[in-house]
């Protein structure tokens, strides 16, 4: 599937969400797949475990510590679809992450907005900002854990 079509672009409008399923093809994700492993991998303070066990909770900055997110952040169905989204040409990556969330374990991920901690600590200027999310694992997968 391509960047949105005109149905998904009103349906964003109206709902703010938009789910667009086979943006990468199969090959793709096994590529992320691999590069997710290998960021998971790494010690340092981007890689943030679980407060109560050594499950990798996520890890910042996914595009500045492997070589794939830096292809993710670039490619032409990602950036095409979200300057649609936002009608704009050209974006950036403010932040990135990867969340390796374990099922039915560790801490919950709250429902929030990030905008008041990108306007007061980062300077953020206006909320016209998307968050996207590439799912490279089925809800189905196992726990990540260190050794």
């Amino acid at each position: 599937m391509l960047p949105p079509d005109a149905q998904q672009l009103n349906g964003f409008a109206e709902q703010g969400f938009v789910f667009l399923p086979s943006l990468f093809s199969d090959a793709e994700v096994a590529v992320l797949r691999a590069g997710a492993a290998r960021i998971m991998a790494r010690t340092g303070p981007e890689v943030v475990c679980e407060a109560d066990s050594n499950t990798v909770r996520l890890v910042y900055g996914a595009h500045m510590y492997d070589e794939v997110f830096v292809r993710l952040g670039r490619h032409p169905h990602l950036v095409r679809a979200a300057e649609q989204l936002l009608e704009t040409d050209g974006v950036y990556i403010h932040q990135s992450r990867l969340n390796p969330k374990a099922a039915f374990a560790g801490a919950e991920w709250e429902w929030h907005q990030d905008f008041a901690t990108w306007h007061d600590r980062d300077g953020l200027k206006e909320p016209r900002a998307l968050m996207v999310a590439v799912f490279i694992e089925d809800v189905t997968g196992r726990p990540t854990r260190r050794s």
